[in-house]
């Protein structure tokens, strides 16, 4: 079409094509339910304004304008705010409507690409689809364009008069340009300072506002009555939340109806402990329903916002809440409730000072005074919080967070608080029956002595006066404490006595409490004192623990641990020296009470296992005899008998020993263990323990035989791999059981096993490995091993992963391919062809999720791409087919568009440079970012990759060229479009946290 037909003809068709777009937006919109807009507008380009861009663009003789113009007709949707906006693009309503133009959509914002052009709109060229032009009514309408805007009022005021002020200014050269800057820089700053936040404050205000509406929905439902007989724990959450998000917000007077609500709350949470979980139905399949737990923090959530109303009221409910718990993670929420509610916050002090604390401590008295055991954590956690010594508060920012600390000052409400909370956790201790709930009020004690960084003397001087009173209480009850909270209580107090001596030692007192501090000393030598008046007590944490607190240390706190280490050695070798025939017995019931104790530290037992084994091998009858009488705790320690006598003179003892307990077949896991450590022969007898444990699905004794077949030789009595290695992996492999793998720490070691690992054995160990729900450092040092010898083994290997059943299903136990690999890449890596091929295969069984499981796979092998890899990718590219293009694409995709895989989307894009599914594998590839940074760090990433694909545009290969034209300007869309969403996400945000409700600054 040239333009003399448009001027004489078409123009007028352009006019009625604009008008039917109008129309048919106008009925989507109101079909749709959406916010109506201000108003749609339409028209077609007059003939006078399409003559002076035409001839701008020297085009004015095409044959073809309506290639060169795409807005010869044009709609703009005017919406009141952004909101309305954002709403109408996420309805789609114009893809739902019309066939948009690829590579048309235009996001118009200020941004670097387009010297901070304030215009701000959303433009789409389309046509009518298919489907409409086939009517008659549209059929003469087939083919044509149409360019339809999008904006808000305020930007369509702003562009209306900054296109009629500068757009179409026809000042002649040489006047007014000084003028005409001044109006240009006052347009802009009317659309930052004005228009722009006038157009957030809208925003805001239409969000609040239906939010209330929300909430006046949910209010006139009755929720609190709703609560109490809702059915499942669904919907009993599903309420919760619309309470706490949409109706007490808004509620005018919470404090009328708070006795009500709590009483609901306590409800639900009852309710919900006595119902099982009701699977949530959704067109995609079930879900896992709401539990117990989920409906617990819920109501706490509400409990927490609520707190300070009624204090009492408070904890009285959250004691409530805690005593029907349906869950150890549903108690903990409600403890951290407690211990916000007791907690100073700053705010709140500065408003009351510490009226809740004095509130809450007699409130917590109450409670404790109905002498419910089941309250104890609750009680113990918020009397910690009432003993802290710094107020914290928490400002919150549009872009920051800052956290405060202050110290305590010492005002006689404090001191009251701090009387009481001691007294009720002594109350508690001397209740209390497990050494758990001890060592836990203890801890709180210790902890509301410990001052903050900064801290006045005054503060100091308390401290070390309840200090004081806390030593003294605990000395009046040392005795009848067991030795494990003896000893941790001796080493805490060791500490404590070496700062208090650094005051005491201070002659220019500065801190004007040395006295106090000599006192606290003293105090503590008394407490020391009266633990170590047992004399059994000072035998077991010589032999027992890793912190054992000796009489030198009370002058030498940094007394070297060598000296210690080699001191007990030495009480351990005459304790040896003191057992006899005579005091056998006695003897026994010490070392019965040192093998109770509970440790899930290593450290704990090294001296007593080596007194154990030094009794084995110097007096090993007295030894026999203790086993024939041993309880299962002592015989936790069976290795370190083995192990002493192995060593010792009565062989014969031995022997029967490792006997009985094979035939008495209970303690197989200590037989392995002794021989993992004293390797003393006979693998016959080895093989007998591993055939025993396998008949007997001994998991644990199976395993320990494995890794003695790893480990050892058969110098160290290690069995055929025939005989052991094989029934002990084979039968793991059954069970699929990988735990061996966590202690398979010779796996990085020259091992006689790995370095002569044959195929068979390798096969065996790989199909065992394929059970393993995640690969992570350890089963990698195994797989490095193998890799070494049979590389192709272990490819596949994670082919099988891949392929497992459970990496098909949802719920997240079994990770085929790890997030990265510490060292297994550097074999993996070695044999490219080898990967390639490997991962070839894996998409032909697998395209659809070939990116998320081979192509990582590729990526963690090679996390930097090399050339030789682009070359072989290339050659694959060139000389295949497309589906060898899309492999590649699986590969691209997972290395964020760095440069190094350029050439291989070039390649693409040469060899298929019309099949836009494969382009659009490129675009993505080249998108891709991974984790960014920053409020506007996306924005910046879609600079680099605008500027990563520059040279493209001069690349000899037309298509590619073209390519990266059409993705250059995609680019400049999406930055345009993500620079709009950072800037309104941020200006929401500051109107949220940075102004009060009269729109002032805090």
């Amino acid at each position: 079409m040239k333009f003399e037909e448009y001027e004489r003809e078409q123009f007028f068709k352009y006019e009625e094509f604009a008008q039917v777009v109008g129309m048919i937006l106008s009925n989507a919109i109101d079909a749709s339910g959406l916010p109506k807009p201000q108003s749609i507008r339409h028209r077609a380009k007059s003939p006078k304004s399409l003559k002076e861009r035409l001839e701008e663009a020297d085009k004015l003789d095409s044959p073809h304008i309506e290639e060169h113009r795409r807005d010869l007709a044009g709609v703009r949707i005017i919406f009141y705010t952004n909101s309305d906006v954002e709403k109408f693009l996420n309805a789609r309503l114009i893809f739902e409507n019309f066939d948009v133009e690829k590579g048309t959509v235009r996001i118009h914002h200020p941004t670097k690409e387009n010297q901070e052009r304030r215009y701000r709109g959303i433009h789409y060229t389309i046509n009518l689809k298919n489907n409409r032009t086939k009517l008659a009514e549209y059929s003469r309408y087939a083919g044509m364009r149409c360019e339809i805007q999008v904006q808000t009022i305020l930007n369509h005021a702003w562009s209306e008069t900054s296109h009629d002020i500068a757009y179409k200014n026809k000042l002649p050269k040489g006047f007014g340009r000084d003028a005409m800057e001044a109006i240009r820089n006052r347009l802009n700053r009317i659309m930052d300072q004005y228009l722009m936040p006038a157009g957030y404050e809208f925003q805001r205000v239409q969000h609040d506002y239906e939010r209330l509406l929300q909430g006046k929905k949910l209010f006139d439902r009755d929720l609190l009555t709703a609560i109490t007989v809702a059915s499942d724990n669904n919907l009993r959450h599903e309420i919760l939340i619309s309470l706490r998000d949409e109706v007490i917000p808004n509620y005018d007077d919470v404090s009328a109806i708070y006795d009500d609500l709590m009483a609901s709350l306590v409800s639900a949470v009852k309710g919900a402990k006595e119902s099982k979980p009701k699977p949530i139905e959704t067109p995609f399949g079930q879900l896992e329903g709401k539990t117990a737990a989920d409906v617990t923090s819920a109501a706490v959530d509400i409990i927490d916002a609520l707190r300070y109303i009624d204090v009492s009221k408070t904890f009285d409910v959250l004691c409530k809440l805690f005593d029907h718990a349906p869950s150890e993670e549903a108690s903990q929420r409600i403890i951290k409730a407690a211990e916000r509610l007791a907690g100073y916050d700053q705010p709140v002090w500065e408003k009351v000072g510490p009226a809740v604390q004095v509130l809450l401590v007699d409130a917590a008295a109450r409670v404790r005074a109905d002498q419910n055991p089941t309250t104890a954590p609750l009680l113990i956690a918020t009397y910690r919080a009432l003993l802290s010594l710094e107020i914290e508060g928490t400002i919150w920012r549009a872009d920051s967070v800052t956290l405060t600390r202050a110290s305590m000052p010492v005002l006689p409400d404090v001191l009251v608080i701090r009387g009481k909370a001691i007294a009720s956790l002594f109350d508690l201790f001397t209740k209390a029956t497990s050494d758990e709930e001890k060592r836990t009020i203890l801890s709180a004690l210790r902890g509301s002595t410990r001052l903050p960084h900064e801290h006045s003397n005054q503060l100091l001087r308390q401290c070390i006066l309840d200090a004081i009173r806390i030593v003294e209480f605990l000395a009046t009850h040392a005795s009848s404490l067991s030795y494990e909270i003896r000893e941790w209580m001796e080493e805490g107090y060791l500490f404590d006595y070496h700062r208090a001596r650094q005051i005491a030692d201070d002659i220019q007192d500065k801190f004007g409490c040395a006295s106090d501090a000599r006192q606290l000393m003293a105090s503590i030598i008394q407490l020391r004192d009266c633990i170590n008046q047992d004399q059994l007590y000072v035998r077991y944490k010589t032999l027992v623990g890793f912190r054992t607190v000796l009489p030198e240390h009370w002058s030498d706190e940094d007394w070297p641990y060598d000296e210690v280490e080699k001191f007990r050695l030495n009480e351990a070798q005459r304790f040896v020296d003191e057992i006899n025939t005579g005091n056998e017995s006695e003897w026994l019931g010490f070392i019965e009470r040192c093998a109770t104790t509970q440790s899930n530290d290593a450290a704990t037992f090294p001296i007593f296992s080596q007194f154990l084994t030094m009794l084995a091998k110097q007096k090993p009858e007295i030894a026999h005899n203790y086993l024939t009488r041993a309880t299962d705790d002592l015989l936790r320690f069976l290795p370190a008998f083995l192990s002493g006598l192995f060593e010792s003179k009565a062989k014969e003892l031995y022997l029967n020993c490792l006997d009985y307990y094979l035939h008495e077949g209970t303690h197989l896991p200590s037989l392995i263990r002794h021989y993992r450590i004293s390797k003393p022969g006979r693998p016959e007898f080895i093989t007998a323990v591993l055939k025993r444990a396998i008949a007997t699905a001994d998991e644990a004794t199976v395993t320990h035989c494995l890794l003695f077949a790893l480990e050892g030789t058969s110098g160290d009595g290690v069995p055929s791999s025939n005989e052991f290695f094989v029934p002990a992996i084979s039968f793991l492999t059954g069970l699929k059981s990988t735990h061996w793998v966590r202690q398979a720490w010779m796996a990085h070691k020259e091992t006689p096993f790995f370095n002569k690992i044959d195929i068979a054995e390798a096969r065996l160990l790989l199909a065992n490995l394929i059970e393993a729900p995640a690969i992570d450092y350890r089963a990698e040092e195994i797989l490095c091993r193998i890799a070494e010898k049979w590389l192709p083994m272990v490819w596949g290997f994670f082919s099988e992963r891949i392929a497992h059943p459970a990496e098909r299903t949802i719920d997240g136990r079994y990770d085929a391919i790890p997030y990265q690999f510490h060292k297994l890449h550097k074999e993996l890596a070695k044999e490219p062809a080898l990967a390639i091929e490997t991962t070839r295969t894996m998409y032909a069984v697998d395209s659809e999720a070939f990116r998320f499981r081979g192509g990582r796979l590729f990526h963690i092998t090679y996390p930097e791409f090399s050339a030789e890899i682009s070359r072989r990718l290339c050659e694959l590219i060139t000389n295949g087919s497309k589906a060898d293009a899309e492999y590649a694409i699986g590969i691209m995709m997972n290395y964020h568009g760095e440069a190094a895989i350029h050439d291989v989307l070039k390649c693409i894009v040469a060899k298929y440079p019309n099949d836009e599914e494969v382009l659009a594998g490129v675009r993505i590839s080249i998108d891709s970012t991974g984790t960014t940074v920053g409020e506007y760090g996306r924005v910046e990433a879609m600079r680099q990759k605008k500027a990563a694909i520059a040279s493209w545009l001069s690349d000899p290969n037309p298509d590619i060229r073209a390519f990266a034209e059409r993705h250059t300007l995609d680019l400049g869309t999406e930055i345009a479009d993500e620079q709009r969403r950072a800037e309104q996400r941020q200006a929401l945000r500051r109107l949220e946290y940075d102004k009060d409700d009269d729109g002032n600054e805090d």
